[in-house]
């Protein structure tokens, strides 16, 4: 089982750094790929985010599930721009990532486990208002799909 367990994959699948220069105005010859990144950082970064929903593509066995319930609603996802970190009452994430793929406002999460045991993916795509991130784990075991949805104005 990965060090961060589900709970991790989790905050991860929701959770994507670039050295993009977050927060500047793109320059003019930006690429669209470039612009749309700056875009998504930018959105990720306004504010905390709530795990709403995560379903497991397979059965969890019923600890694992048990666990799972708990972050449900709980566990609060933040962005720093090459950081992601999780906390719920019950369990403290925190893990590097990175944005590829990035097309819109649909993009994949990546996620190196910092202890050499591969790496975490997720497919996303943020809603037009910004306040929402559905997500499609791809790494099993903890292949399912997610949502969080961002706190505060």
């Amino acid at each position: 089982m990965n060090a961060c367990g589900p709970l991790g994959y989790v905050g991860c699948a929701v959770l994507l750094a670039l050295s993009l220069g977050c927060g500047a105005s793109p320059p003019q010859t930006s690429s669209p790929a470039a612009i749309d990144t700056a875009s998504v950082q930018s959105r990720l970064m306004a504010g905390p985010w709530r795990l709403a929903d995560y379903r497991p593509q397979l059965p969890l066995e019923p600890m694992l599930q048990a666990l799972l319930t708990q972050q449900l609603r709980t566990m609060v996802v933040r962005f720093d721009g090459r950081t992601l970190s999780g906390q719920s009452p019950t369990l403290q994430v925190s893990r590097s990532y990175t944005l590829e793929n990035v097309v819109g406002l649909t993009f994949d999460l990546v996620s190196p486990d910092a202890q050499g045991g591969g790496f975490l993916r997720s497919r996303c795509e943020v809603s037009g208002d910004g306040r929402r991130i559905v997500f499609q784990a791809q790494t099993d075991p903890w292949t399912g799909s997610g949502v969080i949805e961002r706190e505060g104005p």
